[in-house]
C-alpha cells in the first residue's frame, strides 16, 4: 500500500514539475503568444504545450509503474491528472480555444497508461 501511494504521489508530483519546467520554456520562447489576461490562440506555442502534456504523461505513466509494479496506482495518477486538468481548464475557459482544452484533456489517461505499459513490456523482456 506504501508502495502504491508513493508510486501515485511521485508520479504526480513528477507530471507538475515537468509542465511547469516546460511551461515556463515555452512561455520564454513564445512571449507574444500570450499577452496579458489571453486569449491565447497562437497555434505553435500551443502545440508546443501538447507536446509537453504527452510528455509529461509519458512519464509520470513510466515512473509510476516503475516504482508501483503494479497497474492500479498508474490508474489513479491518470484520473487525477485528468480531473486536475479539467478543474484547470474550466479556470482558463476563456483564455484558451476548445480544439486546445479538447486535444489537452481526451490524451491524459491513455497517455498515461502508455507510459506504464512500455515500462511493463520493457521489464517483460529483461
Amino acid at each position: 500500500m506504501l508502495r502504491a501511494t508513493l508510486a501515485v504521489i511521485t508520479g504526480y508530483a513528477l507530471w507538475t514539475i515537468l509542465w511547469l519546467g516546460g511551461g515556463a520554456g515555452i512561455f520564454v520562447a513564445f512571449p507574444a503568444a500570450f499577452p496579458e489576461g489571453g486569449p491565447y490562440v497562437e497555434p505553435r506555442p500551443l502545440l508546443a504545450f501538447l507536446a509537453l502534456s504527452l510528455l509529461c504523461s509519458l512519464a509520470a505513466g513510466a515512473v509510476c509503474r516503475a516504482i508501483a509494479r503494479a497497474h492500479r496506482p498508474v490508474t489513479i495518477t491518470a484520473v487525477l491528472l485528468f480531473l486536475t486538468g479539467i478543474g484547470v481548464q474550466a479556470a482558463a475557459w476563456s483564455s484558451y480555444p476548445l480544439w486546445f482544452q479538447l486535444a489537452f484533456l481526451i490524451p491524459l489517461v491513455p497517455v498515461t497508461l502508455l507510459g506504464a505499459r512500455l515500462v511493463q513490456r520493457k521489464a517483460n523482456a529483461a
